[in-house]
């Protein structure tokens, strides 16, 4: 979904306004909040990456890899070596340091740590050249709140969600707390029960995945209610 629908689905979804009643800017905000929410706590935009290190690499700043540069650690999911599957174990950086200085010989790396929200540290260190393919949570996009030009921005959240993003967690942000609103509390509960059924979906067939997500506590929810009535309750009151 563009921008600019975007923008006329969160204005539709709170009754009783005209078209000037919120700002671009305020609306590209309620937007930002319930997109950026959404795909953090359900990881429903994953990218695969590779990219290459160099012999003696030990640490290295993902975010200056080609196409990384809005890189942070909380992203990552996992990583291997082109080389095989074997998954690179994600092991504490202090560990890892122990490691290196009282066997700091090169080779294939086998662990992965962090140094900073950035800079990945390799153990061993690269002994030669290798490629890493790594998986992480795609951030959303990014762009200017009240661009003039909304037509030029993709949400990268799936059609068959995107919708219901907006329509709860968008309209929760948009009138939460403002007079004359008593349903942006409810908004921001139908969001919530949203989100529950949505970790669940996105993290199917990957039982690790759960554990990776910023609120798995949420799990709970979406176990207490059915995808039937999830949905069903995301919608109502769009009339």
């Amino acid at each position: 979904m563009k921008l600019n629908e975007a923008r006329s689905v969160v204005e539709d979804s709170v009754l009783h306004v005209g078209n000037d009643t919120y700002s671009p800017e305020k609306k590209d905000r309620a937007i930002k909040y319930a997109c950026k929410r959404f795909i953090r706590e359900t990881n429903c935009s994953v990218q695969l990456v590779d990219f290459p290190i160099s012999p003696g690499d030990t640490l290295v700043d993902i975010s200056n890899k080609p196409g990384l540069s809005d890189f942070i650690r909380d992203q990552f999911f996992w990583a291997h070596l082109s080389t095989d599957q074997e998954e690179l174990r994600l092991v504490p950086y202090r560990s890892l340091i122990r490691r290196q200085t009282n066997q700091g010989k090169a080779g294939k790396p086998t662990h992965i740590s962090w140094a900073d929200e950035k800079q990945a540290y390799f153990y061993p260190g690269a002994g030669k050249s290798y490629a890493v393919r790594m998986e992480r949570r795609r951030p959303l996009v990014a762009w200017e709140s009240g661009t003039d030009n909304p037509g030029a921005v993709a949400l990268n959240i799936p059609e068959e969600w995107i919708e219901d993003v907006l329509w709860t967690g968008g309209k929760f942000a948009l009138i939460g707390g403002a007079p004359g609103h008593p349903d942006s509390n409810v908004a921001g509960q139908r969001f919530d029960l949203l989100i529950a059924e949505a970790k669940d979906h996105f993290t199917v067939g990957d039982p690790g995945m759960a554990d990776r997500i910023s609120h798995p506590t949420l799990l709970k929810l979406s176990r207490e209610y059915s995808p039937k009535t999830t949905r069903k309750t995301a919608r109502r009151g769009r009339a």
